[in-house]
């Protein structure tokens, strides 16, 4: 990937509005490290599952081969944008996984930018959900959900997300229900999704999409058209009722 030191003006591709550079890492070129703030890491990976400036082909990451993941982001595709004060951030979607794997430490002001922006994306995940009827600590009995489908594996992921989101139906855009019940009539087709992506056990649907949880607690949603990684928990909930299973598919 192209190498522009932190800061500087944005030039890997046009852009109507003037940006500057974070993160567009590669070696030989040093970079700064240290331990990142708290939930950084995460706020990047939110934020990559919408990306901006998408083009043909994919980044990797020059540091590892492209040979670990981040999430669901061992290639990357897009750039992160987010402002502060006036001035626009761009940074490739692999930021998080070089703040997460390789301990790179961006500039403190685009760290506050990020945080800042995560944490309204999260108060409006939470406004969707109550909307939906969730609340902290909601809990719920799982136990005719893991019945109803004994070809596949139970796991922990599974569990957790349906004991707190089963039977809620998430209203945006698009409708989110999530009656893992709705998928009953795909369970062949899931035989194969689960031993093919992580165990993806069913949620609920949203439009032609069945949607799945795996054991690494990452949703999924599955279609004719083909499958797309949203995201984790309470984000991806959000996500889907914006649309987001509606882009390209990942596989």
């Amino acid at each position: 990937m192209t190498h522009y030191p932190d800061l500087s003006p944005y030039e890997y591709s046009e852009s109507r509005v003037p940006m500057v550079n974070v993160g567009w890492l590669g070696p030989p070129h040093d970079f700064p490290t240290g331990p990142a703030p708290d939930g950084l890491a995460e706020a990047l990976w939110r934020m990559g599952k919408r990306p901006r400036n998408r083009m043909r082909g994919f980044h990797v990451c020059e540091f590892c081969d492209g040979r670990r993941e981040f999430g669901d982001l061992p290639l990357a595709n897009g750039e992160i944008h987010v402002d502060a004060d006036g001035v626009r951030y761009s940074a490739p979607v692999l930021v998080g996984h070089y703040v997460r794997d390789h301990h790179y430490l961006p500039p403190r002001v685009f760290v506050d930018a990020v945080l800042e922006h995560d944490l309204k994306g999260r108060r409006s995940t939470r406004r969707v959900l109550r909307a939906a009827g969730w609340e902290q600590g909601r809990s719920v009995d799982t136990s005719a959900w893991r019945r109803a489908f004994p070809g596949l594996g139970w796991h922990d992921a599974a569990e957790e997300f349906l004991a707190e989101f089963g039977g809620l139906t998430v209203r945006g855009r698009e409708v989110v229900d999530l009656d893992p019940m709705r998928c009953t009539g795909a369970a062949d087709r899931f035989v194969q999704w689960h031993k093919t992506f992580r165990e993806a056990f069913p949620v609920g649907v949203t439009g032609d999409h069945f949607l799945a949880v795996d054991s690494l607690g990452e949703v999924r949603a599955f279609s004719d058209h083909g499958i797309r990684r949203i995201g984790p928990g309470s984000a991806a909930l959000l996500l889907l009722s914006e649309g987001a299973h509606l882009h390209d598919s990942d596989d």
